[in-house]
Formats: structure tokens, C-alpha cells, sequence
């Protein structure tokens, strides 16, 4: 039971990562 959640824990914090960095990408896209 713990180990699926850290598991579903670690996917979010990887999913936020992604999601922060396509938001940065489109920014400075955006801004040259």
C-alpha cells in the first residue's frame, strides 16, 4: 500500500515537472 503511494506520488511531482516545463517553453516562445 505504501509503495503504490509513493509511487502515484512521485508521478505527480513528475507530471508537474513536465507540465512546468512546456508552460516555460511556450513563455519564452511567446516572448521572442
Amino acid at each position: 500500500m505504501l509503495q503504490t503511494h509513493r509511487s502515484r506520488f512521485c508521478y505527480q511531482i513528475g507530471f508537474f515537472i513536465v507540465r512546468w516545463q512546456i508552460l516555460k517553453a511556450s513563455d519564452s516562445r511567446t516572448a521572442a
